[in-house]
């Protein structure tokens, strides 16, 4: 018998994205991989997903997010990444803060520097 990761939650939502965070951290970093959520529930799923301890898993979940189409994913990324910078996220975020089309964006990854 598989073990029931979705915590009585029919559809994504912050408790669910909590939920998995506090006990199956993988499964969020999966539902985050698999481009099934809308914008608004990934850029929730993102923001969770940073409070998890793993840098490297972390980062690679949501490194790939600061592209995407939609700016409040980036911005949800940046949020989730802030305790997660490395050399490289650090050198995205300038890009993005110099230059990324949304001033939400902008200014979110311009924060996340001064934090990191």
């Amino acid at each position: 018998m598989s073990e029931d990761t979705s915590g009585g939650f029919a559809d994504p939502c912050e408790d669910a994205f909590e939920y998995l965070a506090d006990g199956f951290p993988e499964g969020l970093l999966a539902l985050i991989r698999s481009g099934r959520l809308e914008a608004a529930d990934l850029t929730f799923a993102a923001e969770i997903a940073g409070r998890l301890p793993d840098h490297s898993a972390i980062r690679s979940a949501l490194v790939p997010l600061l592209s995407h189409r939609e700016a409040v994913v980036r911005e949800g990324a940046i949020y989730g990444l802030t305790r997660h910078i490395d050399a490289a996220v650090r050198t995205t975020l300038e890009r993005l803060a110099g230059g990324d089309p949304s001033r939400a964006v902008r200014t979110a990854a311009a924060d996340a520097l001064d934090e990191g």
